[in-house]
């Protein structure tokens, strides 16, 4: 889930700004939608130069008032205005993805992962697209990456299993399963030998 803390980066040293950007972070934790869209309204009034209103205002259009199609109007806008800024992208893939548009989300996800080349390993939520897309391969590989990231994910472990299966089948798949060494969320080993076939669902 995306949140208020993706919005951090994007803040320059600016007092009026940060301070509009402390009340919506703050009205977001509060779940309160009208004073985080009313912050975000006013970052884009004073700012309007700057894309960070818009990203405030379509992560609390999606948060708080589960408006996707909106966000994602105001995350297009946000790209028009700055076409690098890579947070844009990344944002309305994952409302893309929300609203079951999985072709328009991998399109934003490989924008982002353009502009942060850096970011690709741990982009599990692209290696989720690709399984949704039907492209299977791609989504093993993705999922394989990860474990640059985290060798301790059972749900990576297991997404790559279900990318495989189509294409190698359950055997090979199985027997090719990324090694975990200790995923601590209960029940997430029991779901990880039910998978390497040594659990029963």
């Amino acid at each position: 889930v995306l949140s208020w803390l993706v919005v951090a980066p994007i803040i320059q040293a600016d007092d009026t700004k940060e301070e509009l950007v402390r009340k919506f972070n703050s009205a977001l934790r509060a779940s309160n939608a009208a004073s985080a869209i009313s912050a975000a309204d006013q970052l884009i009034k004073d700012h309007p130069k700057d894309a960070t209103g818009l990203l405030c205002r379509a992560i609390a259009l999606a948060e708080l008032k589960n408006d996707r199609m909106t966000a994602v109007e105001e995350l297009t806008k946000a790209v028009k205005l700055s076409p690098t800024n890579a947070q844009a992208y990344q944002l309305r893939g994952s409302e893309y993805f929300k609203l079951g548009k999985i072709d328009d989300s991998i399109r934003d996800f490989d924008k982002f992962l353009e502009l942060k080349p850096e970011e690709e390993p741990g982009h599990w939520q692209r290696g989720i697209c690709y399984y949704y897309a039907k492209e299977f391969e791609k989504g093993a590989k993705q999922f394989a990456s990860y474990e640059k990231v985290d060798t301790n994910d059972v749900e990576n472990a297991v997404w790559r299993y279900i990318c495989m299966v189509p294409t190698v089948g359950r055997d090979k798949a199985r027997q090719s399963m990324l090694k975990i060494g200790m995923d601590r969320r209960l029940p997430m080993m029991k779901v990880y030998d039910m998978f390497l076939g040594k659990a029963k669902p």
